[in-house]
């Protein structure tokens, strides 16, 4: 083959690579562009998953008994974001949160923030206190060409008091959960370090409440550093979370560094009448 016509078929050849590529980058670009935006969780689908829940009973006689089961509708706003790959979802305006009984007479705090991103705790009244047990998180991405989906797992010893039975104003408390994520390897430990606030009441609905207000702040180390900065505010009777602010800036380690994750947001119950 004459040396012209074998530069121009390797010209064809490295340009319909060229094409190939840019193609590919461009439907890359616009599955990224037009990626699924996770929306808000309705209030009717929470209540049927719900329901045929709740049929555990759980002891009476404690310092909190327990709410009353059901989903509670919280107003509240809030975002998540990651800086690298950029990406970044929105909570809804309205989130619903179910309370369930579980078994060693503990009930399971779920609160759906998008379809995308849910949370719950697993408390466990005692004789004198109420323990924070597990502390789950799940969160989905979508990338465009690829979707991800993470869950946290944390386990708490029995030092994880969230309500002494005689909370007072100043009070400190502290513990250490250990956990895993399924993105990222190895184990993860928080220090929790809590402040009780103070007691008061505070207005759902057309209710006013007696409220324990409480700061705490966790510092992760291991597999993922970071810190979450959280104001809640738990119902005297029960210990029902019924508002909540948050501030999470969490690093983990990644084959393309060191991504950034943060979260911001903030909700408060509309009624302590909960649906079934």
């Amino acid at each position: 083959m004459p040396p012209a016509r074998r530069r121009t078929r390797w010209l064809i050849v490295a340009a319909t690579a060229v094409v190939v590529m840019l193609c590919g980058m461009g439907f890359v670009a616009a599955r990224y562009l037009f990626r699924e935006r996770p929306g808000p969780e309705p209030l009717n689908s929470a209540v049927k998953a719900f329901k045929g829940k709740g049929s555990t009973t759980v002891d009476s006689q404690l310092a909190y008994e327990p709410p009353t089961q059901g989903v509670y509708a919280l107003r509240g706003q809030g975002m998540e974001r990651i800086v690298f790959p950029p990406n970044s979802q929105q909570d809804g305006l309205v989130m619903p949160a179910s309370v369930t009984y579980i078994a060693n007479g503990c009930w399971r705090w779920h609160l759906d923030y998008n379809v995308a991103h849910w949370e719950e705790y697993d408390f466990c009244p005692q004789a004198t206190k109420t323990q924070l047990a597990t502390d789950r998180n799940s969160q989905s991405w979508d990338f465009g060409v690829v979707k991800t989906n993470n869950l946290a797992r944390f386990t708490c010893g029995p030092d994880a008091v969230v309500l002494p039975k005689d909370p007072e104003s100043g009070q400190r408390l502290d513990w250490p959960c250990t956990g895993t994520n399924t993105s990222v390897p190895g184990r993860t430990f928080e220090r929790v370090t809590v402040r009780i606030v103070g007691v008061g009441a505070l207005r759902i609905g057309h209710a006013i409440v007696p409220t324990v207000h409480e700061f705490q702040q966790v510092m992760l180390t291991g597999g993922q550093k970071g810190t979450v900065r959280e104001d809640w505010w738990f119902t005297v009777s029960s210990g029902l979370p019924v508002r909540m602010e948050r501030h999470i800036t969490i690093l983990s380690g990644s084959p393309l560094g060191t991504i950034t994750y943060d979260e911001i947001g903030s909700w408060q119950m509309t009624s302590l009448q909960p649906r079934t």
